[in-house]
């Protein structure tokens, strides 16, 4: 298995691969908290919105191929943006990583 993240094309064909490789390449920079469930300590600063948040929007938006990261460009909330990968190419049955 290769240890780099392809890049997603607008068909999604390498969602599959893409959603398999993307968490582990966050977590290795420490940012993998910003694509995930959060509950908010009260007085907390919202995680969606700092630095970490900016690092992992500009690393998914670099795994983007140029017609979705032209679409998604504007988005500033990392989450946000894997949510929305999720809702639009998650019903994509072939859940096999390839070797």
């Amino acid at each position: 298995m290769t240890s780099h993240v392809v890049a997603l094309d607008a068909a999604g064909t390498e969602y599959p691969r893409w959603i398999f490789m993307m968490p582990r390449w966050l977590e290795a920079r420490g940012i993998l908290a910003s694509i995930q469930d959060m509950a908010l300590e009260k007085g907390a600063p919202d995680p969606r919105y700092g630095v970490e948040n900016s690092q992992a929007v500009d690393i998914i938006l670099c795994h983007l191929d140029e017609t979705l990261r032209t679409e998604y460009a504007s988005e500033r909330c990392a989450r946000e943006i894997w949510d929305a990968l999720r809702h639009r190419f998650g019903n994509i049955r072939d859940h096999h990583v390839p070797n």
